[in-house]
């Protein structure tokens, strides 16, 4: 049974106000920490934003942290990306990122803006979590992308009802955390800032998401599956060969 996610349903003008004040003042907040060097705080922080997850009984606390993956996903992706780096102006965009999040992708609940909030928080997780590569034991890497491909599947293949949606989402998990201790060996990045692994199972993730949304919506043609394999082998070759694996490893 599907457990409906636990917002804030303004119905009235103070609870409208409120709402909208956290949601401009959450990424403000998180900025101002990470300005001050409390990147840690910064995660507590967007932890807490979500205490609505455990307002209920302990025995839904899980179902609504697996309902709320995809929003923390892209929450702790922003700080990542606003501590590694210290231009202001770089990190007012991230900001902006957020607050885009917050407000416009996120409380959307139809079928496609369900799968784009599931594309986002797969990429920029990934891209976070490989980003800082050599900080993570292998382990905590394998385990984070687990965490991300599982929960950005789930989100995706819930909003349709998929009796198969479970499986679907461990069988998609499993994959990238074994992709993960495969390409965890090499630290590879492409213009500065995109590694390989994450670019590898993000195009993977995406190609694999929209063939699923376009059999769900209209029915996946021959031809446009034709199309995503062919997408995927081409590109894929491109990164495998034009890199150079023997200068990254570790």
């Amino acid at each position: 049974m599907r457990l409906p996610k636990l917002q804030i349903n303004p119905t009235s003008r103070t609870a409208a106000i409120l709402h909208t004040l956290y949601v401009v003042l959450l990424p403000l907040i998180v900025l101002l920490l990470i300005n001050v060097d409390f990147s840690f705080a910064a995660l507590v922080v967007i932890v807490l934003s979500k205490w609505r997850m455990f307002a209920v009984k302990p025995r839904y606390w899980l179902a609504n942290i697996r309902a709320n993956m995809v929003d923390i996903t892209v929450g702790f992706s922003v700080v990542a990306f606003l501590s590694g780096t210290g231009s202001l102006t770089a990190r007012l965009v991230w900001v902006a990122v957020y607050v885009i999040w917050l407000t416009l992708l996120k409380p959307r609940s139809g079928s496609l803006s369900v799968g784009l909030q599931a594309f986002v928080a797969l990429g920029l997780g990934l891209v976070a979590l490989f980003g800082n590569h050599s900080e993570w034991n292998q382990v905590f890497l394998i385990v984070g992308t687990w965490v991300i491909c599982f929960s950005a599947a789930r989100h995706l293949l819930v909003a349709f009802e998929d009796n198969s949606n479970r499986v679907l989402s461990h069988v998609w998990a499993i994959f990238g955390a074994y992709m993960a201790m495969i390409l965890g060996h090499w630290h590879i990045v492409y213009a500065g800032s995109i590694p390989q692994a994450a670019l590898i199972l993000s195009i993977l993730g995406y190609a694999l998401g929209l063939g699923y949304y376009i059999h769900k919506t209209k029915g996946l043609r021959s031809g446009i599956k034709t199309q995503l394999i062919i997408f995927c082998v081409a590109t894929l070759t491109l990164i495998i060969v034009l890199s150079d694996w023997q200068s990254s490893t570790f």
